[in-house]
């Protein structure tokens, strides 16, 4: 409902400015990158098509499965809660758009639905209680779900070298490696890459070098 928007993307800026701030090499983006960008930038991000954003509710009791239903009700749970963690899925994608041919990734050209998984964070204050599983399990299940029938659900995401642990128990391996650059398209950032990203030394080793894992 677009009356909600402003307000939801207002709650979603606030989390993801202070995941980015708690953990500043966690993710493709920076604190100083996003933090620049008008509320107009968020609620796109939020409202695109491709788009799937998850926030776990940390609340002080059980959400009723009304509230849970309940458009209004559940904006206003999602305004008034902590979140407790974010996670997000892009997709469905075309093949065209998700097959990177230098990551080293084997993607069929047919025969299955595919989404990008990113954007994992749990609040160090809830951290130690297993939400990253229930994350990854929840936006699994929902490419499940919403894939085509007799289809296989192909689900991806980049990380950095150091995450790639804790996401291999999850059930995820390494399936070959990705640039920043590509990892700023495949989240939905496209216009986060600078036009000169490739110009210079300096930007290639940044932008172009493939030091990012791929799993799936």
């Amino acid at each position: 409902n677009p009356t909600h928007l402003p307000a939801l993307a207002t709650k979603y800026r606030a989390v993801r400015l202070a995941a980015l701030a708690a953990e500043p090499t966690a993710f493709a983006t920076t604190y100083a990158a996003e933090s620049t960008h008008p509320l107009s930038v968020w609620s796109a991000r939020l409202s695109h098509p491709d788009a799937n954003d998850f926030a776990l509710l940390a609340t002080p009791t059980p959400i009723s499965e009304p509230d849970a239903k309940d458009e209004d009700a559940a904006v206003k749970l999602l305004l008034s809660s902590d979140w407790a963690g974010l996670i997000a899925l892009r997709g469905p994608t075309p093949y065209a758009a998700y097959f990177l041919p230098l990551s080293g990734q084997r993607v069929e050209e047919a025969g299955e639905t595919r989404w990008h998984l990113n954007a994992l964070y749990t609040a160090p204050a809830h951290r130690g209680r297993g939400l990253a599983r229930v994350l990854i399990r929840a936006v699994v299940d929902y490419a499940r779900g919403r894939t085509v029938s007799g289809e296989r659900a192909r689900v991806r995401l980049f990380c950095a070298e150091k995450m790639a642990g804790m996401y291999a128990r999850q059930g995820f391996s390494r399936v070959g490696g990705c640039t920043l650059s590509e990892a700023f398209v495949a989240n939905g950032d496209p216009g986060g890459v600078p036009g000169d990203a490739g110009e210079t030394e300096e930007g290639r080793g940044r932008w172009c070098t493939r030091y990012g894992v791929v799993m799936e």
